[in-house]
């Protein structure tokens, strides 16, 4: 066996691994999405418990996603060594050196994880409009139980509330 054959075996191997490796982000993400949609409705619904309970699995899954990404990163750094370490990007290497049908499954993986990502932002996104409209919920709430008490015109983060200031220098009480 030449040197040429064991390296294109090795990277052959290594294609398979990557597409084992693509397969277990995609699922860990679906499993990801799954517990921010739920955690919508955990907001939407005010169910606190519930909360409390997906933050701590969607920590969980986030964890195993940044594990699994780094065996990715560690797989495309070899297959760089194969390539007399050119510093390619995966699908440039993937274009290089897969065969026809594992470029294919491998260019299938990258697009629904590519999707599956998009659709993971647009949810934490969404997620964080929620708490934050909750959060502000809470401090009016809050305003009302004190009294009306006035607001120094500043928000819990710092930063000049100039609503709460308008409001001081227009008294709508009646």
């Amino acid at each position: 066996m030449t040197s040429c054959t064991r390296n294109r075996e090795e990277a052959g191997s290594l294609f398979a691994r990557l597409a084992e490796v693509l397969g277990d982000e995609l699922t860990i993400a679906g499993e990801l999405e799954q517990a921010l949609e739920e955690k919508q409705a955990a907001l939407v619904g005010c169910k606190v418990e519930l909360l409390k309970s997906l933050a701590e699995h969607e920590l969980r899954q986030a964890q195993r996603l940044r594990a699994v990404d780094g065996e990715r990163e560690a797989i495309a750094t070899e297959l760089n060594g194969h390539n007399g370490g050119n510093g390619h990007r995966l699908g440039e290497l993937v274009c290089l050196n897969g065969a026809t049908q594992s470029r294919e499954r491998l260019d299938a993986l990258a697009v629904a994880l590519k999707l599956k990502l998009t659709r993971l932002n647009q949810l934490n996104e969404d997620n964080r409009v929620l708490t934050q409209n909750l959060l502000d919920y809470t401090a009016m709430v809050m305003r009302l139980i004190a009294g009306g008490a006035e607001s120094t015109g500043y928000s819990p983060d710092g930063t000049l509330n100039t609503e709460a200031v308008l409001r001081a220098l227009v008294d709508d009480r009646i």
